[in-house]
């Protein structure tokens, strides 16, 4: 498989089996028995360190296909965690109501209508890959608007150079071609403008022994390591990059457009791959241990 960045060599490190995509859910037995299932399986570019699925599900299959089920709404902490990301914004003073801000996977529109609600005369659009988000979002936030997308793939009609501020919350480690996607945000943003986002935490992952957000939706994992090295690459100075507990370990970074694209660089050249090998070895003696328990229950 050819990275979804640079295009370089990604060598496979831990096949998980086979799966159906995770936020598909049936409504009867017959249909669970007669749902699509694929390879899982996780690996790292030799080239810029990005981890990443070595098998990709189409956005069709993850977003069209079946209502996409989760929504960023969806429980008392995560409304609470875009509260305090719109505070965040608003004390690093990149909000006021001339603001004019793009997020991509705005999936239900609810930190946009947050947004809205303190800055009433901010321009706002929202992208999502699900036409069932964005209908949703249609009925919830009439006065947000929002367009069914996949950025960076599908004509988006929208002006370059024009927004302030990008926003891709748990959105850019959905994208199976990195490279456009982070190309278009370059080129909807203002030249003094910046792009702000958070991913699942790759290191938090690896400290924790943890591989619960390896799935078909998450075609990739970002670590430091790897985001030092992209991120300047592909034309973006990074500015912060802070760490939350939501969804068990995220980076929150702040970026902005570079002069030029600038030489990344890797922090270690191995780092990826080690712990990868050794979360995949855990995991191994785990299901060694269960299985010998539910062979000692039977008797």
């Amino acid at each position: 498989m050819s990275c979804i960045y640079c295009n370089s060599e990604v060598i496979e490190v831990w096949n998980l089996g086979e799966f159906p995509p995770s936020d598909t859910f049936c409504n009867s037995e017959k249909a669970s028995l007669e749902i699509l299932s694929e390879k899982l399986a996780v690996g790292v570019c030799t080239s810029c360190g990005l981890t990443q699925n070595t098998v990709l599900l189409s956005e069709k299959i993850r977003y069209e296909d079946n209502d996409y089920a989760y929504n960023s709404a969806n429980s008392s902490y995560a409304k609470s965690h875009w509260a305090n990301f719109t505070e965040d914004l608003k004390k690093k003073k990149l909000l006021n109501n001339k603001v004019k801000v793009l997020e991509v996977g705005a999936n239900d529109g609810f930190l946009l209508n947050l947004i809205k609600s303190h800055f009433p005369n901010s321009d706002l659009t929202g992208l999502d890959a699900s036409p069932f988000q964005v209908s949703k979002a249609n009925e919830n936030f009439p006065n947000i608007k929002m367009i069914h997308n996949i950025f960076g793939i599908s004509d988006d009609l929208l002006s370059n150079h024009f927004f302030d501020i990008v926003i891709g919350n748990n959105v850019l480690n959905h994208s199976n071609q990195l490279n456009k996607f982070l190309s278009r945000v370059k080129d909807v943003l203002a030249k003094d403008g910046f792009f702000i986002f958070e991913v699942p935490a790759l290191d938090v992952m690896f400290l924790k022994n943890k591989w619960d957000m390896i799935y078909h939706e998450h075609a990739s994992y970002f670590s430091i390591n790897s985001i030092l090295n992209i991120f300047p690459n592909a034309g973006f100075e990074v500015v912060s990059i802070e760490l939350s507990d939501y969804h068990g370990g995220s980076f929150r970074v702040l970026a902005k457009q570079a002069e030029s694209s600038l030489s990344g660089r890797l922090i270690t050249t191995n780092y990826e791959h080690e712990s990868l090998s050794k979360i995949k070895a855990t995991a191994e003696k785990q299901r060694e241990t269960l299985l010998k328990k539910n062979q000692i229950n039977q008797k």
